[in-house]
C-alpha cells in the first residue's frame, strides 16, 4: 500500500494501534500517528516488513513494547519523521528494533518518550543505522542496546553521549539541541 497525507488517531489494537503491516512494503508519506495504543507498536507495528517512512509523525502513542513503532523482524527506512512523547511500557518508547530487525533511521527527532528501557530507541538483537537524528529529553535513556545489537549513530545529537555497545561511526555531539519551545508530549502528558 501507499499511503499519504492521513491521520491514524486515537485506535486500539493488539498489534499497530495505527497500522499493522505484515510480509509487506508499505510507504508512508506525510501521515500523524496519534494517541493510538496497542500491546506492540502503539503507532506503528511491522512485521516482516520493510516500510518506507517519510515526513511522518508519531506522537502520544502508547504500547507495551514500541510505543511509537515496532520492528519485528523488518528493515524500515524511516526519514525526516519525528518521535514525540511516546510511551512504551517495557523497551522502546519511540520506536523498537527487536528481533533481526535493521532499520535505517534518518533526520529524525526522538525527544519526550519514554520506556522502562530504550526511551529514545531500544534494539534487542537488531542492528540499526542512525544519521544525522536528535535524540534529546527520552527517559529514562536515549539508546539502549540489547542481546548483541550494535547500531551505527553518525551525525546525530545524543543527549549523554553515544551508548555502550553502538558502533561511533563519527561527527556526532551531545549538545543542546536549543528546540525552538519544547515539543508537545502528546494527549497524555
Amino acid at each position: 500500500p501507499t499511503v499519504s497525507d492521513c491521520t491514524f488517531s486515537l485506535n486500539t489494537a493488539d498489534y499497530g494501534g495505527g497500522m499493522m503491516n505484515s510480509n509487506s512494503r508499505p510507504t508512508l508519506t506525510d501521515c500523524a500517528f496519534l494517541g493510538n495504543t496497542a500491546g506492540d507498536g502503539g503507532g506503528v507495528f511491522n512485521n516482516f516488513s520493510n516500510a518506507t517512512v517519510t515526513h511522518c509523525t508519531f506522537r502520544g502513542n502508547r504500547a507495551v513494547s514500541g510505543g511509537g513503532m515496532e520492528n519485528y523482524v523488518s528493515s524500515p527506512m524511516v526519514s525526516n519523521s519525528t518521535f514525540i512523547g511516546n510511551g512504551a511500557v517495557d523497551r522502546g518508547g519511540g520506536m523498537y528494533n527487536n528481533s533481526f530487525s535493521i532499520a535505517t533511521v534518518t533526520h529524525c527527532t526522538f525527544s519526550g518518550n519514554s520506556a522502562s528501557t530504550g526511551g529514545g530507541i531500544g534494539n534487542r538483537g537488531s542492528n540499526a543505522t542512525v544519521t544525522n537524528c536528535i535524540f534529546w529529553r527520552d527517559s529514562p535513556d536515549e539508546i539502549v542496546n540489547l542481546q548483541a545489537s550494535t547500531p551505527t549513530i553518525r551525525f546525530s545529537d545524543v543527549e549523554g553521549g553515544i551508548p555502550s555497545g553502538a558502533v561511533d561511526g563519527g561527527g556526532n555531539i551531545d549538545l543542546d539541541p536549543m528546540f525552538v519551545r519544547p515539543p508537545d508530549p502528546g494527549p497524555d502528558g
